[in-house]
């Protein structure tokens, strides 16, 4: 409603009030059916044709011709068809959850504690609205806190853990070896494969540009000199950190969902407050790469958000179909392989960028990564008494 009045040329303000009006009857009309619901019930086979009627002559004969107009046939029938298959997706879900109550508040458990798990990475990646406008001590001091959160984060958590008990929860010292050596390769051979794109490309099509809300023109500061010349490299590096720390976030909302899955609720409050903890400092280094690469605040933000979000789907994902798959092992050895994905971003990308634009504020930014990504830790640890595996 509210995006439809605005098309024509409301004010935002005015699409919000008249969006929240139309939604008024509902409230008004649910007090005395409820109330008197034997009268009403002969009354909703007429309710629902007419809404129903309604709704397809605003459709069909003003909404989709002037979609058609406005964007095209194929954008139109496009969106109309991906806008159907969701709400087909959501009622059969809602007729699932009505034959199948007990599993349907299992999978909401997940999607629930994921999901704050998950939105602890927007907290951090909204640290780029109170950024400064970034100086080569800056840019350096924020690639190296990057770099030193997803060095902590793979070595203390993942690695060193996995190296002590000889790989014996990946399922041998091999699979723990060759997971973390996949993840080095992966790396390698994403980057060589995004080398292939150019800056636009890797930053959404929008490019450097500044906008409203905050963001910058990418020439702006005083790292814009050089900026043009390393713009591609810089996009590339902020890709490989944001999907480096999203792919991190997949098997720990696989774990969340697994507990959950087994009716374990106490657990999956923990691991989504441990998950959630150092989140935190995660959507801190997403979001600063991206902004360095991009000069924009909002597309950081929402970068680091992404992030986050992965955490609810693969839990769903996990609680629904897959904990029955999804052995320790599994999931350790997933994380190893993250790891190695990690360390060869953080030590591959992120460390020599931060030594070229200032070393002082490099070796700062990385102890500062590391100290606080270790804090995070320890607190997890002494809340749940060791990892939340």
């Amino acid at each position: 409603m509210a995006q439809a009045l605005v098309s024509k040329g409301a004010t935002p303000s005015a699409a919000a009030a008249w969006a929240v009006a139309t939604a008024a009857p509902q409230a008004l009309a649910a007090v005395p059916a409820f109330a008197f619901c034997e009268i009403f019930r002969a009354l909703h086979p007429l309710a629902m044709g007419f809404g129903a009627g309604a709704m397809m002559t605003v459709v069909f004969g003003e909404m989709l011709p002037e979609a058609a107009r406005d964007a095209g046939a194929d954008a139109a029938a496009a969106f109309a068809t991906l806008a159907t298959a969701c709400f087909e997706g959501f009622r059969m879900t809602l007729d699932w959850a009505s034959h199948a109550p007990d599993k349907a508040s299992l999978l909401l458990a997940a999607l629930a504690w994921s999901a704050a798990a998950g939105a602890a990475t927007a907290v951090g990646g909204a640290v780029v609205f109170v950024a400064p406008r970034p100086t080569p001590a800056a840019e350096g001091g924020l690639l190296g806190f990057a770099g030193g959160v997803m060095l902590a984060l793979a070595l203390l958590d993942i690695a060193l853990p996995a190296v002590a008990d000889r790989g014996a929860g990946a399922g041998g010292p091999a699979v723990a070896g060759l997971s973390f050596a996949a993840g080095v390769g992966a790396v390698r051979a994403l980057a060589a494969f995004l080398s292939g794109f150019d800056e636009t490309a890797l930053l959404g099509g929008g490019g450097g540009g500044g906008s409203a809300g905050g963001d910058e023109e990418l020439g702006g500061g005083a790292a814009s000199p050089k900026a043009g010349a390393r713009a591609p490299s810089t996009a590339r590096r902020a890709a490989l950190v944001t999907l480096a720390l999203a792919a991190h976030n997949a098997p720990e909302g696989l774990a969340v969902g697994v507990a959950a899955a087994h009716g374990d609720g106490r657990r999956a409050f923990s691991m989504a407050l441990a998950i959630g903890l150092h989140n935190v400092p995660e959507g801190v280094a997403v979001a600063t790469s991206v902004y360095l690469a991009s000069r924009s605040r909002s597309r950081a933000f929402v970068a680091a958000a992404c992030t986050g979000a992965v955490e609810p789907a693969a839990a769903v994902l996990s609680a629904a179909l897959l904990s029955p798959f999804l052995e320790p092992a599994v999931l350790e050895a997933s994380l190893l392989l993250v790891a190695g994905v990690m360390v060869a971003v953080s030590l591959g990308e992120l460390a020599p960028a931060a030594l070229r634009a200032s070393r002082r504020g490099a070796f700062a930014g990385a102890l500062g990564g590391w100290l606080v990504m270790r804090a995070g830790l320890a607190a997890v640890a002494t809340l749940d008494g060791g990892r939340y595996e």
